[in-house]
């Protein structure tokens, strides 16, 4: 568990960083748990993605709107720049499980595959998020 001595400061890169990575935990670790609904663990991978590339953008000082569109944060880092990998682009199609995954509003249900993919897609924009603010912070 992360303590308050490990927490980055509010509204910085590094902790929407720590926000995504507790996401990612959250949705590997609720896979192992009886019980728990599919659209909670594709909504905190969904989350997990969303806060990575928000961090990104916090680093690169570009302003960006209260959304959960992964697509118009990938554009905004386009905008700033970035040359945004195929990853990121594929992960818009996590955007339906911040809501939907929350209400149960999703059109099919989600099965072990889906899962999989979700929890992948997460932590390879999670990565690209880190080495993003590494390199700039090295820069």
């Amino acid at each position: 568990m992360i303590n308050s001595d490990e927490r980055a400061e509010i509204g910085s890169p590094q902790a929407w960083l720590v926000q995504a990575q507790s996401d990612l935990n959250l949705a590997r670790g609720a896979r192992r748990i009886e019980g728990v609904l599919p659209e909670q663990v594709a909504f905190h991978a969904q989350q997990c993605a969303e806060k990575a590339v928000k961090a990104v953008l916090v680093a690169r000082d570009v302003r960006f709107p209260p959304t959960h569109s992964i697509q118009m944060l990938a554009d905004l880092c386009e905008k700033a720049g970035l040359a945004v990998p195929a990853f990121v682009s594929e992960s818009v199609e996590l955007t339906p499980y911040a809501v939907g995954g929350r209400y149960l509003e999703l059109p099919e249900p989600l099965g072990e595959t889906d899962l999989d993919r979700a929890i992948e897609l997460a932590a390879s924009v999670l990565a690209w998020a880190e080495q993003q603010i590494a390199s700039q912070a090295g820069s």
